[in-house]
């Protein structure tokens, strides 16, 4: 016989529910517990490789809220059912059972018979909220804040997208906050922390969630970042002017410069600032990739959750003050995607940190250095991917030799002599990488660090790829989305 269906989500095996029915005609006061029955998370049973779960520890609040479905509702719809609660006289249970807790609402009395009783059940059991002193039976003005555990859970359970069930997190605390406040110049490391530590990170504000897939580092210090935050009168800041509950950080939506304009979403620190460029979101089904998010709209109420295996593999960097990359993978794929300063050594960090999910070279957001990567059946290469091929021949430079690196005349020739064949020799991008050949044959060879000639031609030639990268993204978010959603 199948299980029976009990509201949205609920799966219950067949004893279970026969014993919750006996309850349901043993006291009428128990038939809002019923009524009210809500799943916090899906049975974990689902997921054969999944561990057991642990008896979730939920506050008053969080006990009421859940049996009316009202986690993640607006302030004022929270207040009115906790002020139902309390006008009712109903006293908040948690049911727990192996794969699964639900959050019940009952009289008084019945509450004090199933805990009497408890030891009498065959399956589950029954337990009262925790005590907390700022979660009380009477209604309060402050907003009402959910515990890490119960909306960490609730959100994994409730996805969209079911590989983040299978994923441990815990939510960032005051003391991860102020060694990612530290200062990059006297721990250098950082940059190489920070980002690990956030990726496979999940953002939750009221109803919205999102997975990090992809995210970038930039230092506040223009002397160890050349793409630092600019500090302007009238621009938009992520600078976190007050603590919040973790301290001095804070997620914001930022309006970038310049004449493709987008909102770009970003972890502001006050030494650092993190720009996140893949997310997932988790409870309908959106992809962003590319230096703009759109699918998710922050506040100061945003809450952070952290992968925990991220958080190992952030401490090893941590640990380790000479590191000189993030993670474990190609040097190209750890270069943030910029156009600009490429006669900055800081511009050839190998920083950048991926998520499990996203770390296969397919479902990386693509960057100039990266395009020539791509698959692609055309037997002749592209003057894109020729020029993505110059610049990862530049990066390579730059990361062996630093300030010594240097672009050869017959390198340079190499590169574009791999192109032949293609039609489109006249475009743009040919144009300007004639100019450069231009420019290093004129000497043979010619300094990459520091100068500001060859530094104008490589912008022109990355503005130029814009579209081929938009393109490649949208293929790659499509892959994504099968991968994710299971479409």
């Amino acid at each position: 016989m199948s299980s029976p269906y009990l509201g949205p989500n609920i799966l219950l095996p067949l004893e279970q529910f026969c014993f919750l029915f006996r309850i349901h005609f043993h006291s009428a006061s128990t038939f809002l517990s019923i009524h009210f029955l809500f799943s916090i998370h899906f049975p974990q049973s689902r997921l054969e490789t999944s561990p057991p779960p642990k008896k979730l520890k939920l506050s008053y609040n969080d006990t009421v809220l859940a049996s009316c479905n009202a986690l993640f509702d607006d302030e004022e719809t929270k207040q009115d059912r906790l002020m139902i609660a309390k006008l009712g006289r109903w006293t908040p249970l948690c049911y727990h059972t192996n794969d699964a807790t639900y959050s019940l609402l009952s009289s008084s009395t019945t509450v004090t018979d199933l805990l009497k009783d408890d030891s009498k059940l065959q399956i589950g059991s029954w337990s009262q909220p925790i005590h907390d002193p700022l979660s009380t039976s009477s209604c309060s003005s402050l907003t009402t804040m959910i515990s890490g555990e119960l909306t960490i859970d609730y959100v994994k359970w409730n996805s969209v997208a079911p590989f983040v069930r299978q994923i441990q997190f815990e939510e960032i605390n005051t003391d991860q906050v102020k060694i990612l406040n530290e200062d990059w110049r006297l721990y250098p490391q950082l940059r190489y922390f920070g980002s690990q530590f956030l990726a496979g990170a999940i953002f939750i504000d009221g109803k919205q969630a999102i997975y990090v897939n992809t995210i970038e580092p930039y230092s506040r210090d223009s002397i160890v970042d050349a793409h630092y935050e600019r500090r302007l009168p009238g621009l938009h800041s992520s600078y976190p002017v007050d603590d919040g509950q973790d301290g001095y950080v804070n997620v914001v939506l930022m309006e970038s410069c310049g004449y493709e304009r987008s909102t770009k979403l970003t972890i502001g620190l006050r030494t650092c600032d993190f720009l996140v460029t893949s997310s997932i979101r988790l409870d309908v089904q959106s992809i962003n990739m590319g230096p703009s998010t759109s699918h998710f709209i922050p506040s100061p109420n945003t809450r952070i959750f952290l992968d925990i295996q991220s958080i190992k593999r952030a401490t090893a960097n941590w640990n380790d003050e000479t590191t000189i990359k993030s993670q474990e993978m190609g040097a190209l794929f750890l270069l943030k995607q910029i156009r600009s300063k490429f006669d900055s050594l800081s511009t050839y960090t190998m920083c950048r940190s991926s998520s499990n999910l996203s770390s296969p070279i397919e479902l990386q957001p693509a960057t100039i250095w990266t395009l020539d990567e791509h698959d692609s059946p055309q037997k002749h290469k592209t003057q894109e991917r020729i020029a993505s091929r110059v610049f990862g021949m530049i990066a390579i430079e730059v990361i062996r030799h630093g300030r010594k690196a240097t672009m050869e005349k017959e390198s340079l020739k190499c590169y574009m002599d791999y192109g032949n064949g293609d039609s489109t020799n006249d475009t743009k991008i040919s144009k300007t990488l004639c100019k450069i050949h231009d420019l290093v044959a004129a000497g043979g060879s010619i300094n990459i660090i520091d100068n500001n000639e060859l530094n104008h031609l490589l912008v022109d030639l990355a503005d130029n790829l814009s579209s081929s990268l938009r393109a490649l993204n949208k293929t790659r978010i499509e892959e994504m989305d099968k991968i994710v959603y299971g479409y």
